[in-house]
């Protein structure tokens, strides 16, 4: 669910890039509020929902786990949910400021979020020995933290698309109706894949402690890995986007080309690196050697995937969406 959120800004952030193409700086404005408008809403809707329904959620997905694992489970869902307006009013930001062009911001704001989760985890989990309450206080104050930054600087005056007053935040039936006939699909598309990727948690959590281990760390190497194509797929919206709002349909078909050439070759490199070095890198995580052939050939066979197929998937999918 939390995956919606960036699924449905990426709707405001093609509408903006095409309104910011055109020259369309008051439409531009507006479609900033709309935005905000629809993630905020969506996120406290999500909250309330899990919120009532929390322990049937847990019970439905991962009824098998120990009392002692779902209690902790239980703990981290609810800290998480309080989470979940102040992650959806980042997004907002994200989205508006990369269409715009600055991707720096979110990048910079992203940075210090996680600075603060990691010390507030050392600080609250080791210092204060919080345990499960601890790391999910931290991921609180870190979304917190990005929200607010994100809100302040959307409200300065310096801000060209920045909301000028509520009024931006006034329901527009068009606009609103535009960000979301192309945000529902993409959240859609990210419901589906995000729902089978926790149909595989759950029936990897009935598997031996080995299979489950390998696969939280191929989880974590993937995150690594994806990290160069995850950035040129944010960034294929706003160039995408803002080469077709400003009619110059053969310029959106070269960089789509180009951004799909250039996720091969970061793929390459950061798989083929990881392959390569695979026994130093699993060693940092202490892993029995059982775990580690299992995790071994997951990520030989994640390799031969990757390498082959996840540009089509994915990298092509933002800059079709930014049409």
């Amino acid at each position: 669910f939390l995956w919606l959120f960036p699924a449905l800004a990426t709707g405001g952030g093609v509408v903006l890039a095409q309104y910011i193409g055109r020259g369309e700086e008051g439409n531009a404005r507006r479609s900033v509020g709309q935005l905000t408008l629809l993630l905020v809403g969506f996120s406290m809707m999500i909250s309330v929902l899990f919120m009532l329904f929390r322990d049937e959620l847990l019970v439905l997905l991962f009824g098998q786990i120990e009392p002692q694992v779902m209690a902790y489970a239980r703990t981290y869902f609810t800290v998480s949910i309080i989470s979940y307006p102040f992650l959806a009013l980042y997004n907002v930001g994200a989205s508006v400021f990369r269409a715009v062009g600055n991707s720096k911001l979110s990048m910079t704001v992203s940075t210090a979020a996680n600075a603060l989760n990691l010390i507030g985890n050392a600080i609250l989990i080791y210092g204060f020995g919080l345990e499960v309450l601890g790391a999910g206080l931290a991921t609180l104050a870190s979304r917190i933290l990005g929200a607010v930054i994100m809100l302040y600087k959307l409200l300065r005056p310096d801000c060209r698309v920045g909301m000028r007053s509520f009024g931006d935040l006034r329901f527009q039936k068009d606009m609103f109706g535009r960000i979301l006939r192309i945000g529902i699909p993409s959240g859609l598309e990210s419901a589906a894949f995000n729902i089978g990727k926790l149909l595989v948690a759950s029936l990897v959590s009935t598997l031996v402690t080995a299979a489950i281990t390998a696969n939280a760390v191929m989880n974590t190497l993937q995150s690594i890995i994806l990290i160069p194509t995850s950035a040129i797929h944010l960034a294929a919206v706003p160039i995408v986007g803002q080469c077709l709002g400003a009619g110059k349909a053969e310029d959106a078909k070269y960089y789509t080309k180009w951004l799909v050439g250039l996720a091969y070759i970061c793929l390459f490199i950061t798989a083929g690196g990881t392959l390569l070095f695979a026994n130093p890198i699993l060693s940092l995580f202490k892993l029995t050697p059982e775990t580690t052939a299992v995790a071994l050939r997951l990520l030989r066979f994640y390799f031969c995937i990757v390498v082959t197929l996840y540009p089509l998937a994915f990298t092509i999918t933002p800059c079709l969406r930014a049409g």
